[in-house]
């Protein structure tokens, strides 16, 4: 069941296409995951997106209009 605190709370969201407006969107495969350089090249992408979808959530920076794919 979701609450209403939850709406505002950044998620990590796995889809077989880019979704719109996101704040990261990351091409990957499983393979991507056998390295650790990747693993934490991506992990701080991560750290990154939800601290800008925080930022978005409260208006303290603009809404990108176009999110550049990441490869």
């Amino acid at each position: 069941m979701w609450h209403r605190e939850d709406a505002a709370m950044p998620y990590v969201v796995i889809t077989s296409e880019r979704p719109e407006g996101a704040a990261l969107c990351e091409r990957v495969t499983s393979t991507d995951f056998e390295t650790d350089h990747f693993k934490a090249c991506l992990a701080d992408r991560l750290a990154w997106a939800v601290e800008d979808a925080e930022h978005q959530a409260t208006g303290a920076m603009p809404v990108a209009e176009d999110v550049p794919a990441h490869a």
